[in-house]
């Protein structure tokens, strides 16, 4: 469902137009270790009359296990791989760069890159028992905002599609799918619920790599 609001959300997602404007692939990128998968160091989004830009603080990747039909073995494939940017972002130590990453009032995204062909419903039952399991007592609290969030990811992905998940300056959540469908959850506890859930201390991700790029050694 298409965002009818007066004030429009453009996030410029550079890798994505590298092919079509030859002067975006002469941004800077960085290139997260596992997945090999790239990103810009900054992204630029519009927020009302503001041109914002975010800086990238850091990329991990996920895989998950799949058995084997015929020898009933385990095998991993890297589903997706995600970079986090931040406004403004903060440097500090690695014991409170997350407290000081959820405190920020700056805007924030996830930047979501699909890694493997993923079938109808896998991303959403991922996410939906990602959250259920770590934080079951938070998920009670923003249960509608949840499912219409987990919603957005029922269908299947492709190899290279990219969606994006923004924490907005007046607290909601704007998604952006790859087909760049866009989808406003305005309940101002939902992204805090996320950011947490992906960098908290049960993040399905190695959450030291989101912050790498702004932890102080």
């Amino acid at each position: 469902m298409k965002r009818k609001l007066p004030h429009v959300f453009t996030l410029m997602l550079v890798a994505l137009l590298a092919d079509f404007f030859p002067a975006a692939a002469q941004m800077e990128t960085f290139t997260e270790p596992l997945s090999q998968v790239s990103f810009p160091q900054k992204i630029t989004m519009q927020y009302r009359d503001s041109t914002l830009t975010l800086s990238a603080t850091g990329a991990a990747e996920k895989k998950l296990a799949r058995k084997a039909s015929k020898k009933g073995t385990e095998e991993s494939r890297s589903i997706l791989t995600v970079a986090h940017y931040m406004q403004n972002p903060p440097r500090s130590e690695a014991q409170k760069i997350y407290a000081l990453v959820w405190e920020s009032r700056g805007t924030k995204a996830f930047l979501i890159n699909f890694n493997h062909r993923v079938p109808e419903g896998i991303v959403k039952g991922w996410f939906l028992s990602q959250a259920e399991k770590a934080e079951p007592a938070a998920v009670k609290k923003v249960q509608k905002s949840l499912e219409e969030f987990v919603n957005l990811f029922a269908g299947a992905f492709q190899v290279g599609e990219r969606c994006t998940i923004q924490w907005l300056p007046d607290g909601a959540t704007l998604v952006v799918m790859p087909n760049a469908t866009e989808k406003v959850i305005a309940d101002p506890g939902f992204a805090p619920f996320w950011w947490k859930l992906w960098l908290g201390e049960k993040s399905p991700f190695e959450r030291a790599d989101l912050v790498n790029r702004i932890v102080s050694l």
